[in-house]
């Protein structure tokens, strides 16, 4: 008779225990699926802002798009158009530059001889840029001081880098008339 109470209590404990199992295990999938819902409803709108960039083509014409226009989209042979491309160029070389020092010793006096050669570079630039109206193209002047601490070799670098890119994006619409007359 013990026995068979046993028996009957195991059966039973162990379909309770299913049971239960399978009611804690809809009710946790229909949390996650409302977790994953409201989550997914709550970065709509983050996913949905995209920066929009407005480059003009060779023809002259605006265009628009999600990426960053190409250095070639200012063209013209003025001396601030050639200056701005050749900044731009040494904006890159300046982030290079931060990126690839590490703190081997060898690796610091690399990024040395390079911050030197920059400085020369700039030097150069320095020359040229005199040679323009600091009130016409104050944003050349500005992207300048910055490159002059985007090609030093130390932590800030980069942020220096990263002023002296949007001091050009400045002036790049400053140069270009048909982005002046539609960013108003």
């Amino acid at each position: 008779m013990i026995i068979a109470v046993i028996i009957y209590c195991v059966i039973n404990g162990a379909f309770l225990m299913d049971l239960l199992l399978t009611i804690h295990r809809r009710c946790y999938q229909n949390i996650c699926q409302r977790v994953i819902v409201y989550c997914a409803l709550l970065l709509m709108p983050a996913m949905a802002v995209a920066d929009i960039y407005q480059c003009v083509d060779s023809h002259g014409r605006p265009s628009f798009s999600h990426t960053p226009c190409a250095v070639e989209s200012v063209t013209g042979d003025s001396a601030a158009h050639v200056l701005w491309r050749d900044m731009q160029v040494l904006v890159n070389t300046g982030k290079d530059n931060a990126v690839s020092q590490g703190a081997d010793m060898q690796s610091i006096i690399d990024c040395k001889n390079r911050e030197q050669a920059f400085a020369k570079t700039l030097d150069a630039i320095d020359q040229r840029l005199a040679q323009l109206s600091s009130v016409e193209h104050k944003y050349l002047f500005a992207a300048q001081k910055s490159l002059r601490q985007c090609g030093a070799c130390g932590s800030s670098a980069m942020t220096h880098c990263k002023r002296a890119d949007k001091s050009l994006e400045k002036e790049m619409i400053a140069l270009m008339p048909q982005l002046k007359a539609s960013s108003r």
